[in-house]
């Protein structure tokens, strides 16, 4: 959770043990909650909202490259990292939690065509950032950013990603289940 979002909440509204025929449960949260998806809407007023996200962008070949250790990602990082060229989606692995990546580097990724950029952080800027300036940059150059992944699991490398947003309508963001496939042909 990014510090001062609203909690996630789980409550059952009916249930077996209280003599219900059927279960339902209530879940109240941010859609920027755990591993989310944000769109222009977050930072800009007339930004394009979930229901515009372009789902073909979420599925699809994806690169894993680490960084382990970096606290600031810069383009010259990612120029030595041998990304692939051909690489339109890319998720971004780094231990260092509170890690975040400058505007050079969000230009750098703008230009290379991705359309898919993920990080395993809470968010892309500082977390002290108020006005967001990398947020900005990818998203208004087109790139899906997804953040709070969790790679820990994962080693760098080529994957197949299947990353699909909830169908919200009008909202800045949404949960998203990432989920990568090795070994795809």
């Amino acid at each position: 959770m990014f510090p001062g979002d609203p909690t996630v909440e789980i409550e059952s509204v009916s249930s077996f043990d209280q003599g219900d025929a059927y279960r339902i449960t209530r879940i109240t949260m941010s859609a920027h909650a755990g591993t989310h998806i944000d769109t222009p809407s977050h930072i800009f007023p007339d930004g394009r909202q979930t229901e515009d996200i372009r789902l073909e962008d979420l599925v699809g070949p994806v690169f894993v490259v680490g960084f382990d250790g970096k606290q600031v990602l810069a383009a010259s990082d990612c120029s030595r990292a041998n990304i692939p060229l051909d690489a339109t989606r890319v998720l971004i692995k780094n231990e260092t939690k509170d890690a975040w990546m400058d505007q050079t580097t969000a230009r750098w990724f703008s230009e290379r065509g991705i359309k898919l950029l993920g990080w395993e952080g809470l968010s892309i800027d500082r977390l002290d950032s108020e006005d967001l300036p990398t947020h900005r940059t990818l998203l208004e150059n087109g790139i899906h950013l997804v953040e709070n992944l969790d790679l820990s699991q994962v080693d760098p490398g080529h994957y197949f990603i299947v990353c699909l947003p909830l169908k919200l309508i009008g909202s800045d963001a949404s949960p998203v289940r990432a989920v990568l496939i090795e070994d795809f042909v």
